[in-house]
């Protein structure tokens, strides 16, 4: 049993170790973080609002073997400044991310290091980021540590926000797409910029290649951990640049034509369907009105879903010259809000028809919302 009250009067006379964000004290095999929030502006803020979900939720993954720390003791403390919640926990091992935000050369040998490691560390880590899936994760430097010593520990995070224990769905194609989003961080901190005033040609050409090797190897670990990947592997693939995609294929991953079978077009409208649906379902229950359904929600969905990525291969894409504009951003944004245009007349159409026999108060304010913008941009898709 840990006193945390030794800790934290220990802690008075510590130098703080934390590499950004909250205090945190090191006492060898734990440390002690002190989280704080000032109460000049409300008497009522709390600090760490729900650290004691957290702490046992983080605690039954850890008993399952995810590498994130053992929550051990928790005080709450007030004084005439701040609201405090002290959290003892177990020390993450290895070194903290943000050691890697260094000199190129120290960069690129970091990026040797992570591609020397056997697959199974990978794969551990994207194992581990589907179990804490919805947990609250922050995959900054600060709250990823990486252990390199024998028969270390691999990755670790730290830091959890939320509570919520159920892990990844393999089964929503959101999941997977986001999931790919969050493994990135592996091979992008370490990564020369391409934007480096400090590096050499050399240097940024030989991590990006680098780069290239780690991001397939982290692929490679998705495809043997998550349950059914096939079934979205396409839909990932597509969110690459096309120099992944070519250096993918040269290089053992098989990648071939992206272009949307007859199946997956079909495929794509029900994920389309999905989305207005969803929104629908939003303006129903009030999370929304109609401007951030037109504004934000479908423009987001599409993204997060892979949408926007798959109509690059969609045969209904009329927008494939690059040549026809003044540079590759506003090429890539026509073709998505050619999309976005597309879905936001779709989901008009249902929210009309819907709206003609529908008592819900919120869909038929969003109705009135929708004629009145017709009124202002009439003769506009809107």
């Amino acid at each position: 049993m840990y006193n945390i009250d030794e800790y934290i009067k220990a802690s008075a006379k510590m130098e703080n170790v934390s590499d950004g964000g909250s205090e945190c004290f090191d006492f060898g095999n734990v440390v002690l973080v002190k989280y704080k929030v000032s109460v000049k502006y409300s008497v009522n803020a709390i600090a760490r609002e729900n650290e004691e979900l957290i702490a046992t939720a983080a605690n039954k993954k850890r008993n399952m073997g995810v590498n994130t720390p053992y929550h051990l003791a928790i005080k709450r403390v007030t004084d005439e400044k701040d609201n405090i919640c002290y959290v003892l926990q177990e020390k993450a091992k290895g070194a903290s991310f943000n050691i890697y935000y260094k000199e190129p050369a120290e960069q690129l040998q970091v990026q040797q290091l992570l591609l020397g490691v056997p697959d199974t560390v990978y794969e551990k880590c994207v194992s581990d980021l589907c179990e804490l899936f919805n947990m609250g994760l922050e995959l900054k430097g600060k709250n990823i540590f990486y252990d390199n010593s024998k028969d270390g520990a691999g990755f670790t995070f730290i830091d959890l926000l939320g509570y919520d224990i159920t892990p990844l769905n393999p089964d929503s194609i959101c999941d997977v797409i986001r999931l790919d989003k969050m493994a990135s961080f592996i091979y992008n901190i370490p990564r020369v910029s391409i934007y480096s005033q400090i590096a050499t040609k050399e240097q940024i050409e030989k991590s990006t290649i680098l780069y290239y090797k780690m991001k397939q190897k982290t692929f490679e670990a998705m495809e043997k951990v998550v349950p059914n990947f096939s079934r979205f592997r396409r839909w990932v693939l597509r969110t690459y640049s096309n120099d992944v995609l070519d250096f993918f294929e040269k290089n053992g991953t098989v990648v071939g034509n992206l272009t949307l079978t007859d199946d997956e077009c079909r495929e794509f409208d029900n994920y389309i369907e999905q989305i207005i649906n969803e929104c629908l379902e939003k303006l129903a229950t009030g999370k929304n009105k109609f401007w951030q359904i037109r504004a934000n929600e479908i423009r987001i969905a599409l993204d997060t879903m892979g949408m926007k990525a798959a109509w690059k291969y969609h045969s209904a894409n009329p927008i494939n010259d690059p040549t026809a504009f003044d540079d590759k951003w506003d090429f890539e944004r026509a073709r998505e809000k050619y999309l976005e245009d597309i879905v936001n007349n779709k989901f008009a159409e249902r929210l009309e028809s819907v709206a003609d026999t529908s008592l819900n108060a919120n869909i038929l304010k969003a109705k009135e919302d929708m004629d009145e913008e017709k009124v202002k941009y009439s003769g506009k898709s809107i």
